[in-house]
């Protein structure tokens, strides 16, 4: 529904992100062309508006230092890691579903989770929402439904130690609006998927559902 002098608000923001018409929502409050409410938790510096060469490069060799630990074992891995740190800072720039990001390595210690969580904090300001993957379809959209209706711009599937795919996940990552039963209640809710997914574990099998 929608109410003359109430704005609609699609969506809550901490970090600067990136508008349809690609500019950057940079200053702190509404945004009418798109409904987003921009509330700063840290001190962000304005974003130039053409930025020089010489700045972007200043831009990149800083997350190169955050990144300096970090052995990616082929540069499509890396490659891998700023897409899943800009996909939430792009995602109200396309009104359709965002792929799944996996952090996988071989053994457990390999610092898989911490660099999920440095792709979130870098991209929305904020540690992600972490929880458990569960194969049980119920249980999982009940699970997604939670999370999406409270607004989380990243939810993380930590640990995934089955094979990680099923129906629910499946559909969350390829339509652009969700409705499902809330975890616990005898209600439902319907909204707009505007999260982004992470997902780490060793060795991650993934279901077919999920590569198609």
């Amino acid at each position: 529904a929608r109410w003359p002098k109430i704005k609609p608000l699609e969506t809550i923001t901490e970090a600067p992100v990136l508008l349809p018409d690609g500019t950057v929502l940079d200053v702190p409050g509404y945004d009418e062309g798109t409904g987003i409410f921009y509330e700063p938790n840290g001190d962000y510096p304005r974003v130039p508006v053409s930025p020089t060469r010489a700045q972007l490069d200043a831009a990149v060799a800083e997350l190169d230092d955050v990144l300096s630990d970090v052995r990616f074992e082929h540069p499509h891995h890396r490659a891998g890691f700023f897409a899943a740190l800009l996909t939430p800072l792009a995602r109200p720039l396309v009104n359709s579903p965002a792929p799944i990001f996996l952090f996988d390595a071989a053994l457990a210690g390999a610092g898989k989770g911490k660099l999920a969580r440095i792709a979130a904090i870098i991209g929305t300001g904020r540690a992600p929402a972490a929880t458990q993957f569960n194969g049980d379809n119920d249980e999982m959209t009940k699970c997604l439904t939670t999370f999406l209706s409270a607004g989380d711009r990243i939810i993380l599937f930590d640990n995934v130690v089955r094979k990680f795919g099923g129906a629910a996940l499946s559909s969350v990552v390829t339509e652009p609006y969700w409705r499902g039963r809330l975890l616990g209640q005898n209600r439902s809710w319907s909204g707009p998927v505007n999260a982004t997914f992470f997902a780490t574990g060793n060795n991650i099998t993934l279901d077919a559902q999920i590569i198609a």
